[in-house]
């Protein structure tokens, strides 16, 4: 029997989880352009809110979550006028 490497492994778990792994990359893009304790300059927070959100959509559709991408698109609107008014 041929043992896999750690490597090989690793590959193997990225992508069959690689849905999990963009969503939670999104979700903290979206926590980094947003959170209050180290503010970002507003173009980068700009940035971020737009891509982390852009996962999250890409996620809800591949997954086919209708509530997650209604949810995303509210929350990402709220998102943008708030980094663009600061």
């Amino acid at each position: 029997m041929n043992k896999l490497s750690k490597l090989e492994n690793f590959k193997i778990w990225a992508k069959v989880n690689l849905d999990e792994i963009v969503f939670f990359m999104g979700m903290a893009l979206v926590f980094l352009a947003i959170q209050g304790f180290a503010p970002l300059d507003a173009n980068t927070s700009l940035k971020a809110v737009i891509l982390g959100n852009l996962s999250i959509l890409i996620v809800s559709i591949y997954q086919e979550n209708s509530k997650m991408f209604l949810l995303t698109l509210v929350m990402g609107f709220a998102q943008l006028t708030n980094v663009m008014s600061s």
